[in-house]
């Protein structure tokens, strides 16, 4: 029967999942930070997602999800419209759809539409974790479809012709020429590169001169945790892994000290289809309940903007954040992001980026440490999954359809490259990636 009258806490207390000191502990904190009780009593670690469904479904005398049917049960439909609404197709029966979803309001809000999609259906209720179970089984082709084709195929670097044995053709010939010339054409076309190199050089300089006389007297935004906004923004932070279980100890220990209210908090843990380490390391950890795993089947690349926007659909949160595995960021950074993106006041790196943004040039972003408002992100379809510095990729596409970015004065400690070969590795890819981005976007 429903028990519209009663609140959460006491059903929950009737049922034995919480007790009487700590269901007053948590109306207290509830006081501090606004929020579904529900939402602080999972984040506490003090009743499960599970339960809290169960106890809210009683409440509203709606029927509490069970097991789902298997995928192939469903007809087929867009993986957009359920990823949006934080609903999924739970069961079909008898032409007779159940839809499941954690907040009822969601359901509600998207009545008209389920009716045209569904024709006869009726609502459980189940556990977020439920909910994003069940839409992997259900849409996890589409959402990979999507995830490496998304961004328009003009934006992509997956439309780049370039064929290397083009290239190579291209430089025998090159060599053929000046070989088979006299050598004064030799040397009068050493004098053409070398002028080149010159010019290139000197308009290098200038234009680092300009950017340096331009950042003088710029200081970082100093967004202290006591500015902080009244109302404080969901963050969801988005950590892809890859091969790398004996970092994660290390990973886990910084996400604890982050100070920043669990109840908004959301991380995401991006593994891929195959790691089994990572997978077996991360069964082994006890991950705090506002953390959950998303795992990326083999597609055609395996890059991490891909895994990033695979896993972007599943969030949610006002403010997307990308860190990595060997991240440690300071302990109020997101405090700081917050009051940042509250504030809206742009600041920049010590030199070249108030230099570049002061001469109205577009911003390469970094790869981690890197916030930015989820409805920019979905506007811009997400990341382009076959380029290597997709961070630099972003910050441009971001300039050209009008954003704004800036800099937060907050440190994120990581690790450096520790030998030769791994700094030529990673320099060579970011030389690389800045290449295709810019034959891309010209």
């Amino acid at each position: 029967m429903p028990e519209f009258g009663k609140k959460l806490g006491q059903i929950l207390l009737e049922q034995g999942q919480i007790s009487e000191p700590k269901l007053r502990l948590a109306l207290q904190q509830q006081t501090r930070h606004p929020c579904p009780l529900g939402e602080l009593l999972v984040s506490k670690k003090m009743v499960s997602h599970y339960n809290i469904a169960k106890a809210l479904a009683q409440q509203q005398g709606l029927n509490h999800a069970k097991t789902p049917d298997k995928p192939s049960a469903f007809p087929k439909s867009e993986a957009g419209f359920w990823l949006k609404t934080g609903l999924v197709p739970w069961r079909f029966k008898n032409g007779h759809w159940q839809i499941a979803c954690a907040n009822v309001q969601d359901f509600y809000k998207n009545f008209r539409h389920l009716r045209q999609i569904c024709g006869d259906f009726s609502l459980v209720l189940a556990s977020p974790t439920q909910i994003r179970s069940q839409t992997l089984q259900l849409f996890a082709s589409q959402l990979l479809e999507q995830a490496e084709t998304g961004l328009p195929s003009h934006q992509s670097c997956r439309s780049l012709k370039l064929k290397l044995p083009y290239l190579i053709a291209l430089c025998f010939v090159v060599t053929g020429v000046m070989l088979g010339s006299e050598l004064t054409a030799i040397v009068s076309l050493f004098h053409i590169f070398l002028s080149v190199a010159l010019a290139s050089l000197s308009l290098s300089t200038i234009l680092k001169i300009t950017i340096f006389i331009g950042a003088l007297g710029q200081k970082p935004a100093s967004a202290t945790p006591s500015e902080r906004p009244q109302v404080l923004p969901r963050v969801t932070v988005l950590i892809p892994l890859l091969e790398e279980p004996r970092i994660l100890h290390h990973l886990l220990y910084y996400l604890q000290r982050l100070d920043y209210p669990r109840t908004h908090l959301e991380v995401m843990l991006i593994l891929e289809d195959g790691d089994v380490e990572t997978q077996t390391a991360l069964l082994a950890a006890k991950l705090p309940s506002w953390c959950c795993v998303i795992t990326v089947p083999k597609g055609r690349v395996k890059t991490k903007p891909r895994a990033l926007n695979f896993a972007l659909g599943f969030s949610r949160g006002d403010i997307i954040g990308v860190l990595d595995a060997e991240d440690a960021p300071e302990k109020d950074q997101l405090l700081k992001v917050a009051n940042q993106f509250a504030l809206e006041y742009a600041a920049w790196f010590h030199v070249m980026l108030p230099g570049l943004a002061r001469l109205g040039f577009a911003l390469p972003l970094g790869g981690t440490s890197m916030y930015i408002r989820r409805a920019a992100l979905i506007d811009l379809k997400g990341w382009d999954a076959f380029n290597v510095t997709e961070d630099a990729d972003l910050g441009l596409r971001l300039s050209r359809a009008g954003f704004r970015c800036a800099l937060l004065d907050s440190k994120t400690f990581e690790e450096a490259a520790k030998t030769p070969l791994t700094w030529i590795k990673q320099r060579s890819r970011w030389q690389k990636g800045y290449f295709m981005t810019y034959w891309c976007h010209n």
